[in-house]
């Protein structure tokens, strides 16, 4: 019984020290998102001190105005742009949609080389939208009277809530852009000390768990990610399951989304209705290096890393039973190691 609780311990120990590296991996991943978003501040930033130094990459655009009076580009080259119809177009915003051309380079080549990103952006304070890749009908997409101060990829920036003005984090979001439930990397562009707007990368839900979450570990173990609030922002299907939860990977757009959807209370950890609150709180806070879970009569156990990049956590469930299982292989190997030594002898 001692030798069993002695392997059990160190399967614990063995499983901690691994979260620990696939945290270390999916930080290291994170921080390459918000070097690139650093990098685009600096860009968009320089483009909006002195714009004439900026060449454009393509022809020059054309616009024109919707039949609800938004305000946007024809030639499907780059990246869509869109101009809300509360936004009154005069000569200075013309210009604007037009120098901010000069973005587009960067804003594709990011999407290009990394596949965990799926769309880059800009978004003004005056409701403009630049958007790689390009949408096809922004205007029916959108919706005429967008508001960009309304949505968390744009306030979580802005000098309240990011007075150190770098790059930031948002949590899960549904993407008004139609590309489903979102994470983004945000930097707010400043021309001065005046905010011109804020530039996003963005990875989808189902990108995260299909690059990020959806590795093999020991013991058969699944991981998922929560938030420091511990709103969960993506889990593989089998973390569903358990939870009995459905993770939000699409979503079908019958109407424009107008401010930010995030997800429901079902999806915190924390304030959910599950029985597991206390324990997921002892992780949170480590205030326990791990904890037991009891779901549909089977034990599993739960382990927490912080994830420095962004402070969400990182929680595996392990089932007790494949731990024990391999301690009970082991056994048997040394068992039979020992009755060949014998023999041998």
């Amino acid at each position: 019984m001692q030798n069993t609780d002695f392997l059990l311990n160190q399967a614990q120990s063995h499983s901690k020290e691994l979260l620990k590296k696939e945290a270390t991996i999916i930080n290291e991943k994170l921080a390459v998102i918000s070097e690139y978003a650093t990098l685009l501040q600096k860009e968009h930033e320089a483009i909006f001190r002195n714009p004439k130094r900026f060449s454009l990459p393509n022809n020059e655009p054309n616009f024109a105005f919707s039949n609800t009076n938004v305000f946007y580009k024809t030639n499907k080259v780059g990246s869509s742009l869109y101009y809300s119809a509360r936004t009154k177009i005069t000569q200075k915003e013309r210009d604007k949609a037009t120098f901010t051309e000069a973005m587009d380079v960067s804003l594709k080549n990011i999407v290009d080389i990394n596949p965990l990103v799926v769309a880059t952006y800009f978004n003004s304070w005056d409701n403009m939208n630049r958007l790689y890749p390009f949408i096809d009908d922004v205007s029916a997409q959108y919706g005429p009277d967008v508001l960009i101060s309304e949505y968390n990829f744009y306030y979580l920036a802005d000098e309240k809530n990011n007075p150190e003005k770098k790059a930031v984090w948002t949590s899960a979001y549904l993407d008004p852009a139609g590309l489903g439930w979102m994470l983004s990397c945000i930097a707010p562009i400043y021309k001065d000390d005046f905010l011109e707007g804020v530039t996003g990368i963005d990875i989808t839900i189902d990108s995260f768990v299909k690059n990020i979450l959806n590795q093999e570990l020991p013991y058969d173990g699944k991981i998922f990610i929560v938030d420091k609030e511990g709103m969960i922002i993506a889990m593989p299907e089998k973390i569903e399951e358990l939870l009995r939860l459905k993770e939000l990977k699409e979503h079908s757009y019958t109407d424009s989304i107008l401010k930010t959807i995030e997800k429901s209370q079902e999806f915190n950890i924390l304030k959910n209705n599950s029985f597991f609150n206390e324990k997921f709180k002892n992780l949170m806070e480590n205030k326990s290096s791990f904890e037991t879970l009891d779901i549909n009569d089977t034990n599993y156990i739960a382990l927490a890393q912080n994830v420095d990049e962004t402070n969400w956590k990182l929680i595996v469930l392990i089932n007790k039973s494949n731990i024990l299982e391999s301690i009970e292989d082991l056994k048997k190997l040394s068992n039979k190691i020992g009755y060949l030594a014998i023999g041998f002898l």
